[in-house]
């Protein structure tokens, strides 16, 4: 396994698969190979014979395989680079190898490619990371304006992947769904079209979500060839699956291009997501081993890798939105969950003063929240809190206080019939002092309350992406340094507190990618709470029947396991009032 280099081609090793590229006469990055285990480093033919030309039938025998293609006027395929000049009377670009270098970093061998586009004036790096110890290998590129206008980024993708031709055509798999109904596995043949798996919403999910597999159409659980990938981006995304009349097929995805562009300034440097990619023999079951494997040992938090979910008591179940919510029924659901043997104890939505202002409610919480985590250490249970930190309240002190921090577009104000909920903004987290804000006020209960847990929610959609005083980047880079400094409050809580326990919930499932996860310990992966749907996002749940002195508890949820050698089973039924309910109890 590792980094293999010879002339100017390079081949990729790792557990069971192999990627070889060759630089091109003509100074393209081109992929020879992406699939199974191949020997000698010079076993496949040269890519001289590379041309842009896809209409045209004489250059066939080596196609256009390119790892990273820039647009211009030849490409008819999806570009992963397409920039211009801020007054757009120069579109094309077309970066040509310069250089080759090759390191190691942290169990992992990095292979960077720089090239560059002397008409544009940039610099594009293209990066491959080859785990020692995964299947799975990484890319990413980098683009650096080295001359001394502005060059405006319209699409800038973090791969490309070119498929070998098979007898047999591709099927492809991918995530598909709604709210309360997320990840669920569609399959489609790939024809000679361009298949767009996408989100616009601003979140990863939970429409689509940012991953494809692609087989011959006969992988099973068990068996078959499949090539895969997953993006680690948190906002809008687009994987493209494209088939030409040729039958040559290549996946292309990054951030999304729609409604975006990044204006880069002399001097500085854009960086895309990490796409994580990768092959195997042993159908969807292995893929889906080697991903979880590759998360558990590269993108989890260590200080709580391996360690099992706490039994969680959550409030939503009992008290909804929290209007009814006090400190005297709060302590009572403290006391049930103690007895039930819970170990987690989560105050959800209505401990707040309002969506927005982040301090215990004045009237319902008089003493603060400190006596309750004070009660729940002293049972045994760990505490926690759950915020939306991304909204606010119109009535809120923070929207009056500071009314520019509402996203929406300039000139406009806050268009009620456009947002979810009338009463509700969401504020514009690409603006740096709303994200600083927002860290500060959490990290205040935090540290005032001494929680073990936070769960972090995001129930809206971006449906008016504008600002008042946009960044030299520009108003459209928005969509981009919205998650940028989402995943800086993350960072900064897991700098400052690195025994948090956090959950990702973000309306159940909404944002279940790579670039989130990292930061988390628990994913709410759905907010269907159907018993038997659920049983179809936790199929390791076993559901039995309540006795009946069953108490009607609402709240509890977690993981199917085995707790100090007794098994612990997660029971769902309905009360007398058909709402449906569920606990976990040790049997």
């Amino acid at each position: 396994m590792g980094i293999q280099k010879e002339g100017k081609r390079f081949l990729l090793s790792s557990e069971g698969s192999s990627y070889l590229l060759e630089i091109s006469g003509d100074g393209l990055p081109v992929n020879l190979h992406w699939g199974g285990k191949i020997g000698a480093i010079s076993e496949l033919a040269d890519p001289d014979s590379v041309r842009n030309f896809l209409h045209r039938s004489g250059q066939r025998e080596r196609v256009v395989r390119q790892e990273y293609p820039g647009w211009h006027g030849a490409l008819f395929t999806e570009p992963a680079l397409k920039v211009s000049t801020v007054d757009g009377s120069i579109r094309n670009c077309e970066p040509l190898f310069q250089h080759a270098e090759i390191s190691s970093e942290n169990g992992s061998e990095i292979l960077e490619l720089h090239l560059s586009d002397p008409l544009q004036e940039l610099a594009v790096t293209l990066v491959y990371r080859i785990w020692h110890d995964s299947p799975l290998m990484e890319r990413w590129a980098l683009v650096r304006n080295q001359g001394n206008q502005v060059r405006r980024l319209e699409s800038v993708m973090s791969a490309c992947f070119q498929l070998p031709q098979l007898p047999r055509p591709y099927r492809l798999t991918h995530l598909a769904g709604r709210w309360g109904r997320e990840g669920m596995i569609d399959r489609i043949p790939v024809s000679q079209t361009k298949t767009v798996l996408e989100s616009r919403s601003g979140l990863s999910g939970s429409g689509a979500m940012p991953f494809f597999a692609l087989d011959q159409g006969d992988a099973s659980e068990d068996a078959g060839d499949v090539w895969f990938g997953t993006l680690h981006w948190s906002g809008n995304w687009k994987i493209t699956v494209e088939q030409d009349g040729y039958g040559d097929t290549s996946v292309c995805g990054g951030i999304h291009d729609f409604d975006f562009s990044w204006d880069l300034r002399p001097g500085e440097e854009f960086k895309t997501p990490v796409f994580s990619f990768g092959f195997v023999h042993g159908g969807f079951g292995e893929m889906t081993n080697v991903l979880h494997r590759h998360y558990r040992s590269h993108l989890e938090v260590p200080a709580f890798r391996n360690r099992c979910q706490p039994l969680i008591f959550n409030t939503y179940a009992a008290f909804g939105s929290g209007e009814e919510m006090r400190e005297d029924n709060v302590r009572e659901q403290l006391e049930t969950a103690a007895r039930l043997g819970c170990e987690l104890f989560i105050l959800d939505a209505g401990w707040q003063q309002a969506i927005g202002d982040w301090t215990p409610h004045r009237k319902k919480f008089p003493n603060g929240l400190r006596p309750l985590a004070d009660r729940a250490h002293s049972l045994g249970m760990k505490f926690g809190i759950w915020a939306e930190l991304e909204s606010a309240d119109l009535d809120s002190e923070l929207c009056r206080k500071h009314p520019e921090w509402i996203m929406t577009f300039p000139g406009q104000g806050f268009r009620k019939e456009l947002a979810e909920n009338s009463n509700r903004a969401l504020l514009n987290f690409a603006i740096p002092e709303v994200m600083e804000t927002m860290l500060e006020a959490i990290d205040r209960q935090i540290t005032e309350n001494a929680l073990d847990y936070f769960k972090i929610d995001m129930n809206r959609c971006f449906s008016m992406p504008g600002w008042e005083n946009p960044p030299a980047s520009g108003s459209r880079s928005i969509w981009v340094r919205y998650v940028e400094n989402i995943y800086e409050l993350f960072t900064g809580l897991r700098k400052k507190h690195p025994e948090l326990m956090l959950e990702n919930c973000a309306c159940g499932n909404g944002r279940a990618d790579w670039g989130m996860q990292r930061f988390f310990q628990r994913n709410n992966r759905s907010d269907n709470q159907v018993c038997r749907r659920r049983l179809s996002h936790q199929p390791q749940c076993r559901t039995h029947q309540p006795p009946d002195d069953s108490p009607a508890v609402s709240g509890v949820c977690g993981n199917a396991r085995i707790s100090g050698g007794r098994p612990q089973t997660f029971r769902m039924f309905e009360n007398g009032a058909g709402e449906t309910q569920g606990v976990w109890r040790t049997v």
